[in-house]
């Protein structure tokens, strides 16, 4: 504390206080005594250019202390934004072997980009888990469409322009609400709630609903079944493989 307070009379003197006085700082002859003082001079002597810097260094040392102590005593935090991870291509909605192009996403979730993909995908499962109740329907089912779908990418676009998770056409999300469907919360519901009208369309037949959801109810309407179109009956194998898989461990657990 001797220190600082040296310091401030440096400072005190360097303001102008002193203007005309000059320091003496001196150690006896064994060197068991120090002494400082301050007397009168006529001129300003060249060392002060020195006592400006170690005047400053002082003042920034002890704001800086001041600053640290502050945040630490508050608990003050920041932020910082990793960045931007994920795959921008995207697949044909019913094959992921065709149809790639560049998704481009819109909306206030781009600006929230700072999750990792650990974290990303840890908060579609809750989404998942909270949509498929509000509608009653099964979360592992959900999972096994999304996986088929987008496989979890929320930017995709298919060539027939299906948008995010669960890649829902731009007149189905108008028509269940959806006003961005490349926000994962509004995609996740609004294909959780189509999926929810079609397995109430077809009296609770999963395998009917879930070929509706890819070709469209009109044609399974017309062929009493799933439609006879490759890509369909591919996507309902695979579907129901992923979900009859997840039940199986759940079944297990």
């Amino acid at each position: 504390m001797r220190y600082f307070r040296k310091l401030d009379e440096i400072c005190d003197l360097l303001k102008g206080e002193y203007a005309n006085t000059e320091l003496s700082d001196t150690y006896n002859s064994d060197c068991t005594a120090h002494t400082f003082s301050i007397r009168k001079k006529t001129k300003t002597p060249p060392e002060h250019a020195s006592m400006v810097g170690m005047c400053v260094l002082h003042n920034i040392m002890l704001s800086t202390i001041v600053v640290i102590l502050t945040l630490t005593l508050y608990g003050f935090h920041i932020d910082i934004p990793l960045p931007n991870s994920g795959d921008t291509m995207s697949a044909d909605r019913a094959s992921n072997n065709s149809g790639f192009k560049i998704g481009e996403c819109s909306g206030s979730f781009r600006n929230k980009e700072s999750v990792t993909l650990k974290s990303s995908r840890e908060y579609y499962n809750e989404l998942v888990y909270i949509k498929s109740n509000k509608y009653n329907v099964e979360p592992s089912l959900v999972h096994a469409m999304i996986q088929v779908e987008s496989n979890w990418n929320y930017k995709v676009v298919s060539r027939s322009g299906a948008i995010g998770l669960m890649q829902l056409m731009p007149s189905t999300a108008k028509a269940m609400d959806v006003k961005d469907p490349l926000n994962p919360e509004e995609n996740i519901e609004g294909g959780i709630k189509y999926l929810r009208y079609l397995l109430d369309r077809f009296d609770g037949d999963l395998i009917l609903a879930i070929a509706a959801y890819n070709a469209g109810p009109t044609k399974v309407r017309k062929y009493n079944g799933i439609p006879p179109i490759r890509e369909t009956r591919q996507y309902v194998k695979r579907v129901l493989t992923i979900y009859n898989d997840s039940e199986q461990d759940n079944n297990v657990s």
